[in-house]
Parts: structure tokens; C-alpha cells; sequence
């Protein structure tokens, strides 16, 4: 837009910025829950460093099982990690 131009110019058509998918949270049932006991935490999980509490892939761990169990009371639902590897 110059100066003698007053007319706002048009929005890009593409993105500059890549879109992010949100935290997908599944539902489950509390017989699952109790009946398998899933070893989908942070606190399972191979890459997460339990001495400086820090996923060594970037994530953020905020999936201990504590806080899913607290996240589960709530809603009915978790987050599964689908890059956890067991050890």
C-alpha cells in the first residue's frame, strides 16, 4: 500500500504459518482403565528423563500419570502418547 493508495490490500490465500492439530484426547472407560492399566505416560516412557522431568523428543511431558488420572476424573478422557516407548 503507498501513500496515495488508501485501499487495504487483499489477505493471502495460503498461510504463512503451518497449522498445528491440537492435543487429541480420547475417551475411555474406567473398566479399560482398571482392567488393562495402559503404560501410556510420560512416567513409562523411554524418552522422558525422570531426573530433569523433560521428554528427550521435545514434548512437552505434561502426561504424567497423575495428571491423567486427575484429567480422566474430570473429563472421561486422556491423552495417549503415540510416540511412547515402553521400557
Amino acid at each position: 500500500m503507498s501513500a496515495t493508495d488508501s485501499t487495504p490490500k487483499a489477505p493471502s490465500p495460503y498461510q504463512n504459518k503451518r497449522v498445528k492439530r491440537g492435543l487429541r484426547m480420547d475417551r475411555v472407560r474406567a473398566e479399560d482403565l482398571k482392567k488393562y492399566n495402559p503404560a501410556f505416560f510420560c512416567d513409562d516412557c523411554g524418552h522422558y528423563d525422570r531426573k530433569r522431568h523433560h521428554c528427550t523428543m521435545g514434548y512437552s511431558p505434561l502426561h504424567t500419570r497423575a495428571e491423567q488420572a486427575a484429567e480422566f476424573d474430570l473429563t472421561g478422557t486422556m491423552a495417549f502418547c503415540r510416540f511412547c516407548e515402553i521400557d
